[in-house]
């Protein structure tokens, strides 16, 4: 299932909206991934699935509101990307993608996406719905709001289309890494992209991600 909400920046230069996943499997866990600030109403809908099982911060960026949703739920698992105890050390983390082993491996493998240490971003794939989930590898803004919407998402080449931000590269410190790892998100068959920010794709979800990183020019071949 999927929540979503809003997130101001300041002086309203752009409303960014914000999407949390909830993966419900069959062996009972339900796992919540980039929390969001749930209004009540949300709250309600998520209580009808039953108990958080695994909440997950899916890279050094998406935390603000993990902590919020760990009082509420209270996760047998905490779980997030490399470097997550140092940068975020505000958060109860007691699993690292990498370090501990992820225990759904089949239904909801992972990959780590290399080369952007800032980010540390994990992207995941839930094979029963063919959906590929993420924070910020692919925004699909397609009614951005805020004034200053039209420059800033311009400038990134995500304005009023799904796509890859150029503000990529200003993170990445190993393209060869980034590469890699994105060439192994693309082994998946997801039809679906759930990201954190904009519309959902639905519908050859694989084919436009890999469109947009040969236009960005992150894949050489």
């Amino acid at each position: 299932m999927y929540f979503e909400s809003e997130m101001e920046m300041p002086g309203g230069m752009v409303v960014l909206p914000l999407r949390c996943t909830v993966v419900k499997l069959i062996s009972g866990e339900n796992v919540m991934i980039s929390p969001i600030d749930f209004s009540e109403r949300q709250l309600e809908e998520i209580a009808k699935l039953g108990s958080i099982t695994h909440i997950v911060a899916p890279c050094l960026i998406h935390h603000l509101y993990i902590n919020k949703a760990i009082a509420r739920f209270q996760p047998r698992e905490i779980w997030g990307p490399p470097q997550c105890r140092k940068v975020l050390a505000e958060v109860p983390f007691n699993r690292v993608f990498g370090e501990d082993r992820w225990p759904f491996d089949t239904k909801l493998p992972f990959v780590f996406i290399d080369g952007l240490p800032r980010i540390n971003e994990v992207v995941f794939y839930h094979e029963a719905t063919k959906t590929m989930i993420c924070a910020d590898l692919c925004f699909n803004l397609q009614n951005p709001r805020g004034w200053a919407a039209p420059l800033m998402l311009r400038m990134f080449g995500t304005y009023r289309k799904f796509g890859v931000s150029r503000l990529q590269r200003r993170f990445m410190k190993d393209r060869v890494a980034f590469e890699k790892s994105v060439r192994d998100v693309l082994k998946w068959n997801f039809e679906t992209i759930a990201m954190g920010h904009g519309d959902l794709v639905v519908g050859h979800g694989r084919d436009r991600l890999e469109t947009a990183l040969r236009e960005r020019g992150y894949l050489k071949s």
